[in-house]
């Protein structure tokens, strides 16, 4: 469907009014992605980063604290060693005294008997009362202000036991007296405390004892002679650093952040030192796992030993608390603080963050709704201009199209008209236009064409009659020399066709002559290895005549044997019949002797059963000997009967074998004639597949030659057909009245 100049003005201006606003809505809806991702990883790197450095700041108000616990720690040991030194030092006495102990990892209890531990000459005692006064313990702890425990080595291997302590329980009762300090925990590992202790070192560290934490110090107890008898520690209680655990209770991260510290080491790994609001302080977190199944607090503990002291690392892990429905994902930031083995976490939901992220996104669709709502508003009045514009342009050119639509259907002579009417009107149509130049250059060069296209009809029309009639005698000559073409073409088919014919016949006769030549040459190959086989054979029979002569005369040899045997055998047999008799004779004699011929008499009779017996074995070989006396006979006859067929086979092979000769010379003679006529006939088929060659190529050039003169008189048929349809469309234009 045709599409008007004011339609293609309008959309044409539309479509560059309309780009604009796509681009413009495509960059905003880019831009809105692109800031919204920037935002996501943006807030994630604040959230990393704000997390991070509160552990940091965590760890080092840790540090700072300790710093500090250090140095009254330190004051404080010194202080206790000054007054146990002032008051005459530690030793043990010669009295012993009893203690019910009890171990304070395994619970395992049992009674001890040490010699006293004594100041200067004052027994330490077994006070269990806070209201009554310990030696030492309760006057360190008025000068300190700081808790002190004095401990008793028991055993070589260096276990401890409690005998003196400031520390006591809320109702007035010193705790842990009694208690012992193993030197080997219960998996075989030392204490780390003892092992420092023994060695005469101080330890200092953190350790959980009479239910509290503590950040303690242990430094060795050593009598007038070098020996280590005991140790004594001085400690801060951890809880009751306030403004410490103010400090970490009151950092926040997000709308639910918080920082939380559990144990690293020993009994309380684990377990919550300080939690959310110091809810769950002291509960087990060590067999808690995340919403994927992990153990995230044991994870926790083992990055945070692996890493060195304040490095800060950070996870990301799904949690779920009791209640909610589904899982929210969690950072945490954390790092080990060996002094107290502890583990100073901070962890925050990332969801506290999508507040931020939806106004960001509510923003960014405010912009994205004001960009197309201004792109709008601009199209519309670009359309509206558009159609005022595309009207005053339209009206002038719809008429030199009306023209243009005359001279385009053949009649020159209106278009001429057309355009008169135009000038006579040209000051209507020229002041509508106001400047329209272009329309009056458009009206002369129409003008212009009018009259060039009027003098080329003319000649059009002249030369259309010349080539009308050189095509027709063009094509009639073409019709000619077709159908003498066409005529050379079926002849040189037809001798084609039979030299092939001639040339396939030459082709199979040599074939066949080769196949009877190798039947010749094989028929001699087989009769000569047959003359050699009736050669092998004749040999061979000979050789049997040889054998059965031989067979003969051993069987003959045989039969002589045979006839020696039973010679033997009567002889045997007539040895038989003696003994037989002299055994008779014997038993008459016996029976003669009487008593005396009775051992004579068994061995007469044990003759007689064995000449018995021979003349049994006797009879059998006799008729064993016949038997085969027979058998040899028979066989003889026959072998002589063998012998003559043998001999006459001898004679029949060789008369077959000279026979044969005569046939493989024969054969022989045949062999070079078929070689003769091989060669002529192959002679004979290349000449005719020679000859069939240059026919097709004669065939081909042949039809190469009408396929031309063909395509010339298709030319010639179209030539004319464009001729006539030049000399109809030149007759539609009207150049005169």
């Amino acid at each position: 469907m045709a599409i008007s100049l004011k339609k293609k003005i309008l959309s044409l201006v539309s479509l560059a009014a309309l780009l604009p606003v796509l681009v413009a809505v495509s960059i905003t809806l880019v831009m809105e992605a692109v800031v919204a991702d920037k935002m996501t990883s943006g807030l994630e790197a604040i959230t990393r980063g704000s997390v991070t450095q509160i552990a940091r700041d965590a760890y080092g108000i840790c540090a700072i604290t300790n710093d500090l616990i250090v140095e009254e720690l330190t004051e404080s040991a010194t202080v206790a060693l000054r007054t146990m030194k002032g008051l005459g030092g530690i030793r043990l006495g010669e009295k012993s005294v009893r203690w019910e102990a009890e171990n304070e990892q395994t619970r395992e209890r049992m009674p001890v008997t040490l010699p006293e531990m004594l100041c200067g000459g004052t027994w330490l005692g077994q006070n269990t009362q806070k209201s009554v006064p310990t030696p030492v313990v309760d006057e360190v702890k008025a000068l300190t202000g700081e808790e002190i425990t004095i401990f008793q080595k028991m055993r070589e291997r260096g276990d401890m036991i409690r005998v003196a302590t400031s520390i006591s329980s809320a109702d007035g009762i010193r705790t842990g007296l009694g208690s012992i300090m193993p030197a080997v925990h219960p998996d075989g590992v030392k204490n780390e405390i003892i092992a420092t202790v023994l060695s005469g070192k101080s330890y200092r560290g953190f350790t959980s004892a009479m239910g509290g934490h503590y950040a303690v110090e242990y430094a060795p107890l050593i009598n007038a002679a070098g020996e280590i008898i005991g140790m004594f520690g001085v400690g801060h209680e951890v809880h009751s650093m306030s403004t410490l655990r103010e400090a970490l209770l009151r950092a926040r991260v997000g709308q639910t952040g918080y920082v939380w510290v559990v144990g690293s080491r020993g009994p309380d790994k684990g377990r919550y030192v300080l939690s959310h609001n110091a809810e769950r302080d002291g509960q087990s977190l060590w067999d808690e796992k995340d919403a994927s199944g992990t153990f995230i607090v044991r994870e926790i503990i083992e990055k945070a030993l692996a890493a060195p002291p304040g490095e800060i690392s950070v996870i990301r892990y799904p949690w779920q608390n009791p209640g909610e429905i589904e899982p929210r994902m969690k950072i945490a930031a954390f790092t080990v603080f060996p002094p107290w083995n502890w583990v100073i976490g901070v962890g925050v939901y990332e969801d506290d963050f999508d507040a931020i992220t939806d106004d960001m996104h509510d923003s960014l669709a405010t912009m994205r709704l004001a960009v197309v709502g201004s792109g709008a508003a601009i199209l519309a009045v670009v359309l509206c201009s558009a159609a005022l514009l595309a009207a005053r342009l339209v009206r002038p050119i719809e008429r030199i199209t009306g023209v243009a639509q005359r001279i385009a259907g053949g009649d020159i002579l209106a278009g001429r008209e057309g355009l008169a009417d135009m000038d006579a009107a040209s000051s209507g149509l020229r002041g509508s236009l106001a400047s329209s130049a272009e329309t009056g250059r458009l009206v002369d060069a129409f003008r212009t064409m009018t009259a060039s296209l009027a003098g080329l009809i003319g000649q059009v029309r002249q030369s259309g009659i010349q080539v009308t009639a050189s095509a027709t005698q063009i094509a009639a000559s073409a019709r000619e020399i077709e159908s003498a073409v066409t005529e050379q073409a079926a002849s040189t088919s037809q001798v084609s066709a039979t030299s092939a014919q001639i040339s396939a016949t030459s082709g199979e006769l040599v074939g066949t002559m080769e196949q009877v030549g190798r039947a010749v040459a094989e028929t001699g190959v087989m009769a000569g290895e047959s003359r050699q086989d009736l050669e092998a054979m004749e040999s061979a029979m000979r050789r049997l005549a040889g054998s059965t002569e031989h067979v003969s005369a051993k069987l003959a040899v045989i039969s002589e044997r045979a006839n020696t045997i039973g010679s033997v055998v009567v002889t045997i047999n007539k040895i038989s019949d003696q003994t037989n008799l002299l055994s008779l004779n014997a038993a008459i004699e016996a029976e003669k002797a009487g008593e005396y011929g009775r051992g004579f008499s068994v061995v007469a009779r044990e003759i007689r059963r064995l000449a018995d017996q021979t003349a049994s074995a006797t009879l059998d070989i006799e008729r064993m000997i016949g038997e085969m006396r027979s058998a040899v006979t028979a066989e003889v006859m026959e072998m002589d009967k063998f012998a003559d067929e043998v001999r006459r086979g001898v004679e029949q092979v060789a008369g077959l074998s000279e026979r044969l000769g005569g046939i493989i010379l024969r054969v022989q003679d045949i062999g070079p004639r078929f070689e003769t006529v091989d060669q002529g006939m192959r002679a004979q088929s290349l000449g005719a597949r020679q000859i069939s060659e240059a026919m097709v190529q004669l065939t081909e050039a042949a039809d190469q030659t009408r396929q031309a003169i063909m395509e010339f008189n298709q030319a010639a048929r179209t030539l004319n057909e464009a001729v006539q349809g030049l000399s109809g469309e030149v007759a539609r234009f009207k150049l005169d009245a």
